[in-house]
């Protein structure tokens, strides 16, 4: 019972911390919001299944990812085939796609550490990064649902940029992940 519980815990942190950018890399793949989902629901099936067979957080990212990234491309050989005279599914036998899905992964990874950071911002400036940044919402969208000005807005928005970019900067290890994406790799 007590391994059971312990298994159960690991399986939400792990699940907590990939799930979303998990959605996203899938999603930027597949264009797809609701497939991606189920495609990475998918994937933690899998990762429970063979939960015992992880040691090391590096090995159970990586098998998430090319778990979901396997997932998607199947998901998309499959509708290329029902679809064959559309256009709108990227040619799998592209050698930019594995390129592709590696910068995807870059930058999923890079945003499961903003929205972590995120998180801890200060209550106001979490909700006004939040609203902008995650939900898309304009400096004005965001100072009329949160009732307060757009001066208020812009400067909450420049302390969140502000406390991130200090927070990335000292995590070393994304560092490596801001250069990569710089980069046209």
């Amino acid at each position: 019972m007590h391994i059971l519980n312990e298994h159960t815990i690991r399986f939400n942190e792990v699940f907590d911390q990939y799930f979303s950018p998990l959605c996203y890399f899938a999603e930027r793949i597949i264009k797809s919001r609701e497939d991606a989902k189920d495609i990475v629901v998918e994937s933690f099936q899998k990762y429970w299944l063979r939960k015992e067979d992880f040691g090391a957080p590096a090995q159970v990212k990586s098998f998430l990812y090319l778990v979901t990234r396997n997932a998607c491309f199947d998901f998309l050989k499959k509708m290329k085939m029902t679809n064959s005279k559309s256009t709108d599914f990227p040619d799998l036998f592209n050698s930019d796609m594995e390129e592709t899905a590696a910068r995807l992964e870059v930058e999923a990874e890079l945003l499961r550490k903003i929205y972590k950071v995120a998180t801890q911002l200060p209550p106001k400036c979490k909700d006004i990064f939040q609203l902008t940044y995650f939900e898309g919402l304009n400096t004005a969208q965001v100072a009329e649902r949160l009732n307060t000005t757009t001066t208020n807005v812009t400067s909450q928005k420049s302390r969140a940029l502000k406390i991130l970019r200090i927070a990335l900067a000292a995590d070393k290890k994304s560092i490596p992940l801001l250069i990569l994406l710089a980069m046209d790799f």
